[in-house]
């Protein structure tokens, strides 16, 4: 039986694969990152001991060996979980923006009402703080203070300036 040599077969070098593995976030692409890495430095190496070495069945090593070698590292590279699009278009979003920045909202159960009013699209509280998180919105809190605060002494305690 012949031994496939990985690494005349895998085209990017060992520096490319690395650097790469670097600026992956997710465990999936670094999963298989390091997987086209173990093959291309150990020579001999078989794509199930390059499993095993990761923790992955073999027939998951064969499934990402057939993804590089039938798509390409383009599209072995990309996160395949991308999540629903939001319901807001382009437009809502720039116009949710706005009405923000009037401070016309004080919660999120607000935010929701003022939503559906004018786009007629229904979110919930906890769907409309992903929103808002998207578009940079942060909740506005006044700074605290103690209930028991008595100003006239925090008034003296404030440092002063006394002229020379």
């Amino acid at each position: 039986m012949k031994v496939l040599d990985y690494g005349e077969i895998i085209t990017e070098g060992v520096e490319q694969l690395v650097s790469m593995l670097k600026k992956a976030h997710q465990p999936l692409i670094r999963r298989r990152l390091r997987f086209l890495l173990l093959l291309k430095q150990n020579k001999g190496m078989s794509r199930a001991a390059a499993a095993k070495k990761l923790g992955l069945l073999p027939s998951g090593a064969q499934d990402m060996w057939e993804l590089y070698r039938n798509k390409g590292i383009e599209h072995f590279t990309t996160y395949p979980f991308k999540g629903r699009p939001s319901a807001l278009n382009h437009e809502q979003k720039m116009w949710l923006q706005e009405e923000l920045k009037k401070d016309s909202t004080s919660s999120l159960s607000a935010a929701c009402q003022m939503v559906e009013e004018h786009t007629g699209v229904h979110y919930g509280v906890s769907s409309m703080h992903y929103v808002l998180e998207c578009l940079g919105v942060k909740k506005k809190t006044g700074r605290p203070s103690h209930v028991d605060q008595q100003p006239h002494q925090a008034e003296t305690f404030k440092k002063k300036t006394f002229p020379n």
